[in-house]
């Protein structure tokens, strides 16, 4: 099946410079290669660590902290251990392939493939990505081995051959799928994106998430600012119905099914209800505020 649908395809890499310079411009002074090792609560202000890589230790003092560090978040692990797993629960694999030709794909669509086979976590895919070819899934053990038999799969139904010329894999311990997921935050101390567990798996999206809850907090810090209202009650308030529908999603997951013919019949059940969503999610999207868009696929 197919269904048009226009997104952006970007590197990280680019894009996450892009950020951190648009960040700089805007006066946000801007660290490279420092991590931030622990933080104090101490009721004016929170004292955050930072260490540069090769240097020494140094304590800054904020009065709101920002946690947009993944769903391997250090950050939250601090702040809420019972939040992950002695051991990875999951991790994805991509195999980047410079191809002399596209094979019988085409350039602009992306493939997802629904099968237990290849990927018990959500679907795996294929998209080209400048000139590169993306071929990845994800799996909760032996990702190499799902991984590997799904890149063969491609090459020989798609005849996609090429160099395999980067591999990119992720791993999480996170516990997804539980009320556990979903944290924003506590006190002055905040959590955007797959920190603070906005991922959707029956999308295979975050990114949106991720880019709507940090500016959702962003705008929450300076409305307490002029309102006297807590910058995490203007938050949460904000984030309400975008947590309520992720959580809503999560009975569609894939996780929830044990065989190919249930994950069949649990994608028949709702392909026409998401359908219908992407044709007037996209048409609202034309006319509603940033505020209020509609994350798609539905």
């Amino acid at each position: 099946m197919t269904a048009p649908f226009k997104m952006y395809n970007f590197m990280r890499d680019t894009f996450d410079a892009w950020l951190a310079n648009t960040a700089a411009q805007a006066g946000a002074e801007f660290r490279d290669n420092v991590e931030g090792k622990n933080f104090v609560d101490e009721g004016d202000h929170i004292a955050v660590t930072l260490v540069p890589r090769g240097g020494e230790p140094e304590v800054v003092e904020t009065k709101y902290l920002l946690a947009a560090d993944g769903l391997y978040s250090k950050l939250r692990q601090r702040l809420r251990p019972d939040d992950f797993e002695k051991k990875s629960t999951g991790a994805t694999l991509n195999f980047y392939l410079k191809c002399e030709n596209d094979g019988d794909l085409k350039p602009n669509v992306l493939y997802q493939f629904w099968n237990l086979d290849f990927c018990d976590m959500m679907f795996a895919w294929v998209y080209k990505k400048n000139d590169l070819w993306v071929v990845g899934t994800g799996y909760s053990e032996n990702i190499r081995d799902h991984a590997q038999a799904f890149l063969a799969f491609v090459q020989e139904k798609y005849h996609l051959h090429g160099e395999i010329v980067k591999r990119e894999g992720y791993a999480s311990a996170f516990k997804l799928l539980s009320d556990r997921q979903v944290f924003l935050g506590q006190g002055n101390v905040f959590f955007a994106g797959d920190a603070a567990g906005l991922l959707d798996l029956s999308r295979g999206v975050g990114m949106d998430g991720a880019a709507l809850s940090a500016r959702r907090v962003a705008i929450a810090m300076a409305k307490s600012q002029r309102t006297g209202t807590p910058a995490l009650e203007l938050y949460e308030k904000a984030m309400a119905k975008t947590v309520k529908k992720m959580q809503k999603s999560a009975s569609r997951q894939v996780s929830n099914v044990h065989t190919n013919e249930e994950l069949a019949a649990l994608l028949r059940k709702n392909l026409l209800r998401m359908g219908l969503g992407m044709m007037f999610g996209n048409l609202a999207n034309k006319v509603l505020g940033w505020n209020h868009l509609t994350l798609l696929p539905p």
